[in-house]
């Protein structure tokens, strides 16, 4: 067992999700925004269609929509057996998914951005190494800045390659304290980012760029931006920003997988701010 984590056994069973995660409602929905946001048309400007762009622009898209509509899927799974509770940091699930899927943890941390979408509400929750998780939960989200102590179950919601992404569904939850959101300061370009991927998956950063595509679903959506250089996919709750304008987005980073050479990745939007 890794330095700080702490092993607890239960005896009887562990409690099923609510059936309100597999609703139809929600998996048509989910469905729905998944299938529009593969087969939108792709439209970068000119200058930016290459056939390196064009091929990572298209597997993003591949990659996110079974992202979303896996993730769904997964939280309706119940289980019921002898667990083995793991107590625990975010970082440590993150880097180690194949070791932590299907398993109980508790997790402390602070919650960065909170969102509802098909009527199952998200948050991701930040340790202090600063790596951020996202958790499902049935209740009213969060509070952005609530510190919390949350049990739930880790859950892998796509596999490419070598990659993972996961999330935990919420069973219980404690908040501890509050503080103020810490922001970072310092904009990286979207290449600085992609070089070092693995560092900085899961982790807040703050980029800059001009929007070049956007669409909204169902109250979610996404948009593109392009530093000049290279473009990277946000996923937003707030609305799409108007294309053509340069924006500054704090958010935290998530490497989906590495194929044919391209790293596919996305940005989950906390905050957004006109760029200067």
């Amino acid at each position: 067992m890794a330095t700080g984590e702490t092993a607890i056994f239960l005896e009887g069973s562990v409690p099923a999700l609510p059936k309100k995660f597999c609703c139809p409602k929600i998996a048509l929905r989910t469905l729905h925004i998944a299938l529009i946001l593969a087969h939108q048309r792709f439209a970068l400007p000119t200058e930016l269609k290459t056939e390196r762009s064009v091929k990572a622009m298209k597997w993003q898209r591949v990659a996110l929509s079974v992202f979303v509509v896996a993730f769904l899927a997964l939280a309706g799974r119940s289980c019921v057996q002898r667990s083995k509770v793991f107590t625990t940091e975010p970082s440590t699930v993150i880097r180690n998914p194949d070791r932590f899927s299907n398993k109980t943890v508790i997790l402390s941390g602070q919650v960065i951005s909170a969102l509802s979408i098909g009527g199952v509400g998200f948050y991701l929750l930040q340790d202090e190494k600063g790596s951020a998780i996202t958790v499902a939960t049935q209740r009213e989200t969060p509070d952005v800045g609530a510190i919390l102590r949350v049990k739930g179950r880790v859950r892998k919601a796509l596999q490419i390659g070598a990659a993972s992404v996961i999330g935990v569904e919420e069973w219980e939850r404690k908040q501890i304290g509050f503080d103020e959101v810490k922001k970072p300061m310092k904009v990286l370009s979207i290449g600085q980012i992609r070089d070092e991927a693995i560092k900085y998956n899961g982790q807040p950063v703050l980029v800059q760029g001009k929007v070049i595509e956007g669409a909204d679903i169902l109250g979610a959506g996404y948009f593109i931006i392009t530093d000049g250089k290279e473009v990277l996919t946000i996923i937003t709750s707030s609305g799409s920003p108007r294309i053509g304008s340069l924006v500054q987005v704090f958010g935290v980073y998530n490497r989906l997988a590495f194929m044919q050479g391209q790293t596919i990745d996305c940005l989950i939007e906390i905050e957004r701010k006109a760029g200067d």
